[in-house]
């Protein structure tokens, strides 16, 4: 009955199929593997309430690296109420469908990064059956409106196009002087990804400071010339009011 489970047939498989996978230390080291990922991605549906779903994300803590694929990229199963109790009520006493759109879209957003992920905006749009234009859009509306970012992967990864989320951070850490656990808890950004923006957006002043041109900037600091200009344009915004020369003035 011992050898009745889960673990004992899996090892008999590799066994039996794939001899050369190595030895029984080898095989049960394997197996620990095989089951967790299997427990990790059929969670017990038992636990799961009505309205929930399971759904795979990229690890919050992930060390990604540039270019690299899904495959390559850690993931972390989760649960996440799709259809919470409170929005049935909500349809019937006729609440405005943006409203419970923009809900479900912090509540997802938000539930997978305290569960340890990060879901992309192309996850909520297949999660919520909308566009991911659409998805983008409620984005923008509600980070604006709250004057908080959203814990998205594009924003925790620094990935993507958008300077927004840096223009903020450098902003608080600027303007505001706050430190950066504080930034931390305000933007739902990791410490390395705003100290890295803040050493970015300083090295890239000391350039300019030096004479160089965006393309030498670039190639110094080997940075993409779009990234370059990007900070080049928060240094402007930023030193209308004199700031940026304040910072040169106490180095």
């Amino acid at each position: 009955m011992l050898q009745k489970t889960y673990s004992s047939a899996l090892n008999a498989f590799l066994e039996k199929e794939i001899p050369s996978a190595g030895g029984p230390l080898v095989r049960e080291l394997l197996v620990k593997n095989l089951v967790d990922i299997t427990e990790q991605y059929f969670p017990d549906t038992e636990k799961m309430r009505p309205g929930q779903i399971q759904w795979a994300a990229v690890k919050k803590d992930a060390n990604v690296r540039k270019g690299a694929t899904m495959r390559d990229t850690p993931q972390k199963s989760l649960i996440l109420d799709l259809v919470p109790p409170s929005v049935v009520p909500d349809r019937i006493n006729g609440r405005s469908i943006i409203k419970i759109r923009k809900e479900a879209i912090v509540r997802l957003f938000r539930q997978a990064d305290q569960q340890g992920g990060c879901l992309t905006s192309a996850d909520v749009a297949v999660l919520l059956n909308l566009s991911d234009h659409d998805v983008c859009r409620y984005i923008k509306e509600i980070e604006t409106e709250t004057g908080q970012w959203l814990p998205r992967r594009g924003t925790i990864h620094d990935l993507g196009p958008t300077l927004s989320h840096k223009k903020g951070i450098i902003r608080r850490w600027l303007l505001e002087r706050k430190t950066v656990q504080q930034i931390v808890r305000e933007t739902d950004h990791r410490p390395q990804s705003i100290s890295r923006y803040i050493n970015s957006f300083q090295r890239v002043i000391l350039c300019f400071r030096k004479g160089l041109t965006p393309k030498e900037t670039s190639t110094t600091l080997r940075m993409s010339l779009r990234l370059v200009m990007d900070y080049w344009d928060l240094i402007q915004t930023f030193n209308q009011g004199g700031a940026i020369d304040a910072l040169i003035q106490n180095e």
